[in-house]
């Protein structure tokens, strides 16, 4: 149907679990975190292998095909949860983004979330894109830079940030 995404034939609703495995018993345990349709999740890559407090799940739209409409910001620790649209981001219908990716702040890097998250987002029916950074640990304060790119990138799913 139209109101779930999908990729090729397989309908796209995934959606946040924590598993929790007790390795002496062998015990796993399953819990629902969220009921919003998320996939492509991202974390600040300096804490890969440690517990995370943060994560960054792009937000699947309702569409025939998978695209994303913005991201939802998790707190692992309490619960909490802050959700960014592009469209009220850039105060325009249709921008849609692919993976976002988390750039750490050197000057922040005593907190997990010290940092920005950039993307890609591309207007379907115009030909243009745009690169936007947005500051991690204030979400409501909107982009703290966007750059107008001189092509359209259509919407891909992968993406990473590499410091230089």
């Amino acid at each position: 149907t139209g109101d779930v995404a999908r990729l090729d034939i397989i309908h796209l609703v995934p959606l946040l679990y924590e598993w929790t495995f007790n390795l002496k018993t062998g015990e796993v345990t399953e819990r629902l975190l969220d009921k919003t349709p998320t996939e492509f999740p991202r974390v600040n890559d300096q804490t890969l292998g440690t517990e995370t407090r943060y994560a960054y799940n792009p937000t699947i739209a309702q569409a025939p095909t998978l695209c994303f409409n913005g991201f939802i910001k998790y707190d692992l620790q309490n619960g909490q949860q802050e959700q960014l649209s592009y469209e009220s981001l850039l105060g325009e219908l249709g921008w849609r983004g692919g993976e976002v990716c988390f750039a750490p702040d050197p000057q922040r890097s005593e907190s997990e979330d010290g940092g920005w998250i950039i993307s890609i987002l591309t207007h379907p029916n115009q030909d243009r894109s745009q690169l936007v950074i947005i500051d991690a640990q204030q979400l409501n304060q909107g982009f703290v830079a966007r750059c107008e790119l001189p092509v359209k990138i259509p919407v891909g799913f992968h993406a990473e940030f590499v410091s230089l």
